[in-house]
C-alpha cells in the first residue's frame, strides 16, 4: 500500500486515527446519552404508572368510604323512622287505652249511680 512512511504519511495516519478516536468518543458519548434518555423515560413511565395505580387505589378507597357512609346514613334514617313509628304506635295505643279506661270508668260510675238511685227509690 504505502511504500514509504514519510512525515506526511505519518501525519495523515495520525489524523485518521485521531478522527477515528473522535468518532469512537462521539459514539460512546451518544450511546451514554441514549442510555440516560432511556433510563429517564423508564423512570418517568414507572412513576406515571405508580401514580396512576395509587390514584386508582385512592379512588377505590374514596368510593368505598362514600358507599359505607351512604349505607350508614340510610341505616340511621331507617332506624330513626322505625323509632318514630314505634313511638307513634305507643302513643296511639296509650291514647286508645286511656280512652277505653275513661269510658269504662264513666260507664261504671254511671251504672253505680243509677243503681244507687234505684236503691234510693226502692228503699
Amino acid at each position: 500500500m504505502m511504500k514509504s512512511l514519510g512525515i506526511t504519511n505519518v501525519i495523515v495516519l495520525w489524523d485518521r486515527r485521531k478522527g477515528q478516536s473522535e468518532q469512537l468518543k462521539n459514539r460512546i458519548y451518544y450511546n451514554h446519552l441514549l442510555l440516560v434518555v432511556v433510563a429517564v423515560v423508564v423512570v418517568v413511565v414507572v412513576v406515571v404508572v405508580a401514580a396512576a395505580a395509587a390514584a386508582t387505589v385512592v379512588v377505590v378507597v374514596v368510593v368505598v368510604v362514600v358507599v359505607v357512609v351512604v349505607v350508614v346514613v340510610v341505616v340511621v334514617v331507617v332506624v330513626a323512622v322505625v323509632v318514630v313509628v314505634a313511638v307513634v304506635v305507643v302513643v296511639v295505643v296509650a291514647v286508645v287505652v286511656a280512652v277505653v279506661v275513661v269510658v269504662v270508668v264513666v260507664v261504671v260510675v254511671v251504672v253505680r249511680l243509677r243503681e244507687e238511685e234505684d236503691d234510693d227509690e226502692k228503699g
